[in-house]
């Protein structure tokens, strides 16, 4: 799906959507099938064809890195999401539910040396997992889908230098990664959300602005590493010094790691008032210049 939605972007630019809707259409109309397969095959269909076509149209039009992986993730995101709530809400399943219970079964199956106890600690520590995770669902299918559209990237450069003789995605752009300065306010809104919003009364706009609040935040933490391998590439620093001290301060200031990561996203923030690399915002298409 990903190779052949990027083949007919890549070929047929934005006509390609003549042949994903259809299919996307046809998908619908068999959802029963194709759900009594796997309550998540449609939703993985249709995501790796938003991929497979962000790829194609990338390539085919020499947008950037950062362009790519904004629209996969994002869209691989809404796709997931619009499936876990469209199954929660009208077919009445719930994939947490169904997962505890498949881990309760390998439990009781494998666990044949483990005490009651111990079995009903781990089932407590799941169970309060959950609940946590529920209210996180779009954060957590943003995450995925970001990390596998990361890892798509590197399939879609050999489609590129197979099709194409080259692979034209700039593939240095996150020192360019600059959100457009609106989404700042959609930022500061999902946090007010977050905060103002009574948990108990309104729980689903809580969750809705906690997710929004979150997703925008790992964005500008994103912008961050991009602002420090700027200022990296200017002062002739090696590269690689950055994934060191990423991976240093990890396993040292493992307990300071969420201030850390708050005062990053932060910085990357603030990024849009003190353009501290003088560039110009360019929205979603940031990072197609060189």
């Amino acid at each position: 799906m990903i190779l052949g939605s990027a083949y007919v972007f890549s070929r047929w630019d934005m006509k390609g959507f003549f042949f994903m809707i259809p299919a996307v259409v046809l998908g619908v109309l068999l959802y029963d099938k194709i759900f009594s397969i796997n309550s998540e095959l449609l939703a993985s269909l249709i995501a790796s064809s938003v991929i497979g076509g962000a790829a194609g149209y990338t390539i085919k039009n020499r947008r950037s890195l950062q362009f790519f992986l904004l629209i996969a993730a994002l869209g691989s995101t809404g796709v997931f999401t619009a499936n876990y709530y469209y199954l929660k809400a009208v077919k009445n399943v719930d994939l947490f539910t169904e997962s505890r219970s498949s881990f309760v079964e390998y439990l009781n199956r494998n666990a044949e040396g483990v005490k009651e106890e111990k079995k009903k600690e781990l089932i407590q520590q799941v169970d309060q997992s959950l609940e946590i995770v529920k209210d996180l669902v779009p954060f957590s299918y943003f995450l995925n889908s970001l990390l596998f559209a990361a890892f798509t990237f590197i399939v879609m450069r050999m489609f590129a230098k197979r099709f194409f003789g080259s692979a034209d995605i700039n593939t240095e752009g996150l020192e360019y990664f600059r959100l457009s300065d609106y989404l700042i306010f959609i930022l500061i809104g999902g946090w007010l959300i977050f905060l103002l919003v009574d948990t108990a009364a309104n729980r689903w706009i809580h969750a809705a602005g906690f997710n929004i609040a979150l997703i925008f935040t790992f964005l500008y933490l994103i912008q961050a590493f991009g602002i420090i391998k700027f200022f990296f590439l200017k002062k002739n620093l090696p590269l690689y010094l950055l994934p060191l001290i990423i991976i240093m301060s990890i396993v040292l200031l493992n307990q300071y790691m969420l201030i850390v990561a708050i005062f990053l996203a932060s910085f990357g923030a603030i990024d849009f008032w003190a353009d501290f690399r003088k560039l110009e915002s360019p929205g979603i298409k940031g990072g197609d210049q060189e």
